[in-house]
Formats: structure tokens, C-alpha cells, sequence
């Protein structure tokens, strides 16, 4: 059974409230392909000649429901409380689409532009960084009631009243594979990037392990060609119609994601393009049979930080909560807020052990030779092959096959 990848929008907002809901959708399949356990086995040499791109740092941003402003029954209510009890330090806004009448906006309301305004301010204030939604799963978006012109200088209005300077464009459904739509979006991020040379834009697309399908790689190839700088390619890791190791499947989707963006940008190296890759799972329960632990989210920030991965996010903050599956809850805490505390651990880029090793990121069923060191993305820990079977490591666990492998401090 095939599932769809939909993530809250305003429309949805009564069935979010009722509890209906837990949140975005995604992917489509039954079970894994054998391409869904390939993935990247990069070296990475850890001493002091790390990279510029893999060292930067990782912002985690979750998707903030603008609909839970002021509402005490959630977890924080605004950025300013999310920040006191947290330490939020930046935040996605969901969503913004197209309003009821003509070439105008809508997100619930005026949510975002009235009531946020002020705890908007003060957040920046305090150095928090906003990132602003634009599409979702619902409702018409704006480059479907708008002009090119029309759209940039709505946004552009955003972007003045609120000093904005990342815009994120989440394209799914049957909005994904409409070009009308997308040249009148790529029109207008251009014109916007013309006024304002350091705006970042990123897409928040659907993917599976084994990475985008091809609507949503010519999504990106088509915004590339019509001249829009992207910073970032968001995958929703999420609702693969299985469970499975969430985290794995997460890691290999942003792996495989880069693998693609090569035929995009192919004078960029794997490290340049992970460095554009940002990875937002949903958290708990997901819409299908998946569970994204803690446990996942842990082995994901490993990841992150070790790869320079840009930004980590997830669906959503207010779901980052004790209680039962829904709009207030994961299905998976024991404790609020335990997603945003395991992956924080990936702010502040990589951090090289003391003298350095060379390694390989472990993949599932792939075979090394004897003397290789792997980093083993669930537990974040190192690795060394002892010993070799018929095919090397014959596909081992490093965690179970203790005749191949033996714990390693990667001094």
C-alpha cells in the first residue's frame, strides 16, 4: 500500500486540532529496495586537514506550528517560550499558502504577520533564527494564485516587515509535478535574490531511502536552470510505507540525495553536496507503520554533525511531547522535548578526535576488508575489522559479529 508524504497546512488545521492527524506523509512503497541499503562509504580523514564544508555548522530548525501560537494546552506556545525552556535557536514556520481570494496569502489566518509578530521580533532579537514555510500538503499555493511579480512582492513584503532572510518552499502532491507552477515560483525566488543577494531558499521535497524520485530531482534541475541559488535540498525522511531503522533510512535518503544532486552540480565533491543536504524526519509515529525514536534521532545528529549536513529539522515541535500519537504528541516520549535535546547534540559542525584516523561510515550487508575502522551511525561508535571471512566482512554487524570486529577508539 502506497502512502503519500503530506505535511500540516491550515486547511487541515481543525483535524490537527482534533488530534486526527500526526502530522506529514510521504514517500511510497511496501518494503525496501535493495538500493534503499546502499549507501555513502566516503573515508573521512579526521585530523587537521578537516574541510571547511564538513566543518560547518548544523542549525537545527524544527517546523514550529504557527497554529500553536498562544495555545498553553502545547508543549511552548511561541518562539520565546520554546527558547526559555529549550533553547531554541531557530525555528521553521508552517505554512503559507495561497489565500481565499485572488493573489494573496494565508496562514490560518494572519498568524505569522499579526499575532507572531512581536515574539518574531524578539526572537531574532535574541539571536534566533526564522525560517519562513511556503506549500505544505493543503491548499492551493501561492505561485497558483499569483504571478511571478505578484508573488515576489508579497513575499518581499514578508521579507521587509519581518526582516526575513530564509524562505523555504516545501513542493509536494500533485503540485510537485506541475511546471506551470514552478516557473512562476523559480520567476519569483530569482527576482526576490536580485533585492536581496544573501536570501536563502530552500526546497523541502519528498524522498525515499534510496532517494528523490525524479519529479522532484527535476524540480530542483528546473529552479538551478531558471537561475535560483538553492542553499539547501530538505528531504522529508519519513512515511516509506515500512518501518524499519528510521535513522538508517534517514542517513542513506540524505546520502542518496547528494549522489543526485552530482548530476546537478557536478564541479561540487560528495562533501560540498551533502553540505546542501538537509535531512527532517517525522518524529514517532510516523502516518504509516514507521517509529522514529530517539534512539534514530541520536544516530542522525552523529551523522549530521560528522557530515556537515546544513540543517536538521522535523516534524514538528509541538509533537515533541509526552502523550499518544497526534497533533501534541509523538507516540514516543517519555519526556518533552527529547527530539530537539538528541538532535542538538549535531549544532556546532564537526569536531575532529584528537590525533585523527581515517574511517568509513558503515553500510548494512557491505563487505570490508580486515583492518578497515567503521563508524556505526546508531551508536556513533568506531569499529576495527580483526579478522576476515570468505568476503572480508561478510556483511557482519559490528555491534553482534564480535569475531570480525572489535570496539576502536579512532585514536
Amino acid at each position: 500500500m502506497n502512502t503519500q508524504r503530506f505535511m500540516f497546512a491550515p486547511s487541515i488545521l481543525a483535524a490537527c486540532l482534533a488530534g486526527l492527524l500526526s502530522g506529514c506523509g510521504g514517500g511510497g512503497a511496501d518494503e525496501p529496495t535493495a538500493a534503499a541499503q546502499s549507501a555513502d562509504t566516503t573515508s573521512h580523514a579526521l585530523a587537521a586537514d578537516v574541510s571547511a564544508d564538513a566543518a560547518s555548522s548544523t542549525v537545527l530548525a524544527p517546523y514550529f506550528a504557527t497554529w500553536a501560537f498562544n495555545d498553553h494546552s502545547y508543549n511552548a506556545y511561541s518562539l520565546m517560550d520554546a527558547k526559555g525552556k529549550v533553547g531554541l535557536k531557530a525555528a521553521t514556520l508552517a505554512f503559507i499558502v495561497a489565500g481565499s481570494s485572488g493573489c494573496s496569502w494565508d496562514d490560518g489566518g494572519k498568524i505569522i504577520d499579526v499575532d507572531m509578530k512581536s515574539d518574531i521580533a524578539k526572537f531574532q532579537a535574541a539571536g534566533g533564527k526564522v525560517i519562513v514555510s511556503f506549500g505544505g500538503a493543503d491548499g492551493k499555493y501561492l505561485e497558483a494564485a499569483c504571478s511571478a511579480s505578484q508573488m515576489s512582492n508579497l513575499i518581499d513584503g514578508l521579507i521587509q516587515r519581518h526582516n526575513i532572510r530564509d524562505l523555504d518552499f516545501d513542493v509536494e502532491g500533485s503540485q510537485l509535478s506541475n511546471s506551470a507552477l514552478n516557473k512562476v515560483r523559480n520567476a519569483a525566488i530569482k527576482t526576490l535574490q536580485a533585492r536581496y543577494p544573501g536570501l536563502s531558499i530552500s526546497f523541502t521535497l519528498p524522498v525515499m531511502p534510496e532517494g528523490m524520485d525524479s519529479t522532484a530531482v527535476n524540480l530542483v534541475k528546473g529552479a538551478v536552470a531558471a537561475g535560483v541559488k538553492v542553499s539547501v535540498v530538505n528531504v522529508m525522511a519519513m512515511d516509506y510505507g515500512y518501518n524499519g531503522d528510521m535513522g538508517r533510512f534517514a542517513i542513506q535518503a540524505a546520502q542518496n540525495t547528494a549522489k543526485q544532486l552530482a548530476a546537478v552540480y557536478p564541479g561540487k565533491s560528495n562533501a560540498q553536496l551533502l553540505a546542501m543536504v538537509g535531512i527532517t524526519p517525522m518524529i514517532g509515529h510516523n502516518d504509516d507503520a514507521g517509529i522514529f525514536t530517539v534512539t534514530h534521532a541520536k544516530a542522525v545528529s552523529t551523522f549530521a554533525k560528522d557530515n556537515g549536513i546544513p540543517r536538521l529539522a522535523y516534524w514538528d515541535f509541538q509533537r515533541d511531547a509526552t502523550g499518544p500519537s497526534g497533533d501534541q504528541g509523538s507516540g514516543s516520549n517519555s519526556a518533552n522535548f527529547q527530539f530537539y535535546k538528541a538532535f542538538a547534540t549535531a549544532q556546532g559542525g564537526t569536531t575532529p578526535p584528537t590525533g585523527g584516523c581515517t574511517y568509513v561510515t558503515w553500510q548494512d550487508n557491505h563487505n570490508y576488508p580486515k583492518g578497515t575502522i567503521v563508524k556505526y551511525p546508531p551508536n556513533g561508535k568506531f569499529y576495527k575489522e580483526v579478522n576476515a571471512g570468505t568476503n572480508g566482512s561478510d556483511g557482519t554487524d559490528p555491534t553482534i559479529s564480535t569475531w570480525y570486529w572489535q570496539p576502536t577508539s579512532c585514536q
